[in-house]
């Protein structure tokens, strides 16, 4: 590989837009994986493309309202499990059906092959324009400022949500406002790494992350850290060789950096000796 193409206004911006994605990711991701919302993001990201997709549809802008739908399914799984007394994994496995076909309903309606909506789908990082870079730069600076100013409030409902309810704090809105965050995030790293891949993005450096650390804040820097390597590993190799699509390699470096992660473990290391612990005390 040489070193201009790392120069090249088009490389430029696709590193640009992976970074920002990967810091976003990194730091909602954290939340995520202690929340356990991992098949909510799966259900935001094919919302956020539903709306992206009907956005080239009418000549809206798709991230807009990719980020629209994206919002109104993490508001519509709450107000179904609440109405309908159900589950909120039940509301969003309906709600993620119905968005899927909406999806596939709106990409019928474009004229031929669209090269943009296929680009929301599976990643299309190097095609990245200034506006995509503009956008995806307001966006990860909302949700990084966002989580430093309600860091402690997240911390509380995510660890403790019955006495985060009696210090007075308001849980709902507070998770509310963590899922929009969450759809912020998928919607900013949709154009990265595809709709269907965001949400690997989004919890595979985090868990490798808790797989290394109890702390929050170490949790946060790590994720962030893992994500971005990801996200310029991928680059890298996609640049070597060109051949290979950005957006599945860079999930690639997540998860084999998460495996790495958990063969590294000290948790794991000390649930083994409990457990060779107690199978010799048994074995006596």
């Amino acid at each position: 590989m040489s070193i201009d193409i790392l120069f090249q206004p088009y490389m430029q911006r696709a590193m640009i837009t992976a970074g920002l994605a990967a810091l976003a990711c990194g730091v909602i991701g954290v939340f995520i994986v202690l929340r356990g919302l991992s098949f909510m993001g799966a259900g935001m990201a094919h919302s956020a493309f539903a709306g992206a997709v009907l956005g080239i549809l009418i000549g809206w802008h798709p991230l807009l309202l990719g980020l629209i739908f994206a919002i109104g399914m993490s508001f519509g799984v709450g107000y179904t499990s609440k109405k309908g007394k159900i589950g909120e994994d039940v509301s969003i496995g309906i709600l993620f059906s119905f968005m899927l076909a909406m999806a596939i309903f709106f990409i019928k309606l474009l004229p031929g092959y669209n090269t943009e909506a296929y680009g929301y789908l599976f990643g299309d990082v190097l095609n990245s324009s200034w506006e995509d870079v503009l956008y995806i730069s307001l966006m990860a600076i909302f949700v990084v400022s966002v989580t430093i100013l309600f860091l402690k409030e997240f911390q509380a409902i995510t660890f403790d949500e019955e006495m985060a309810l009696a210090m007075g704090l308001p849980v709902a809105l507070i998770f509310y406002l963590m899922l929009s965050l969450m759809s912020v995030t998928i919607v900013a790293s949709m154009s990265t790494v595809g709709a269907i891949l965001v949400f690997a993005m989004i919890t595979a450096p985090a868990a490798a992350a808790h797989q290394l650390t109890h702390k929050l804040d170490v949790m946060i820097i790590l994720s962030v850290v893992f994500a971005e390597i990801a996200a310029f590993g991928g680059l890298f190799t996609t640049a070597i060789f060109p051949e290979l699509p950005p957006g599945p390699v860079i999930v690639f470096y997540a998860v084999f950096i998460f495996f790495i992660a958990m063969e590294l473990s000290p948790k794991r290391k000390r649930l083994k000796k409990v457990t060779y612990k107690k199978w010799g005390e048994s074995a006596r």
